[in-house]
């Protein structure tokens, strides 16, 4: 189960640095809408997509490695 806890805290880290850029780059669009922004913008979001994919299967091995609860 500890190394599913790691997994996840490493899971949140990223996420988190992934929203502010995606934060950052929506209001930079905003500005100024240029094709790298946009490009990239839409890159951060599915890579969000992908990392919430990945949560899920961390909270699948989380469950199934949990102690049960007595």
């Amino acid at each position: 189960n500890s190394n599913w806890i790691r997994k996840r805290d490493q899971w949140r880290k990223e996420y988190e640095s992934t929203v502010r850029m995606i934060r950052f780059l929506k209001r930079e669009v905003r500005q100024w809408p240029t094709y790298d922004a946009r490009t990239t913008l839409g890159a951060l979001q599915d890579r969000a997509m992908d990392l919430m994919a990945y949560r899920e299967a961390i909270g699948i091995g989380l469950k199934a490695t949990a102690y049960p609860y007595v």
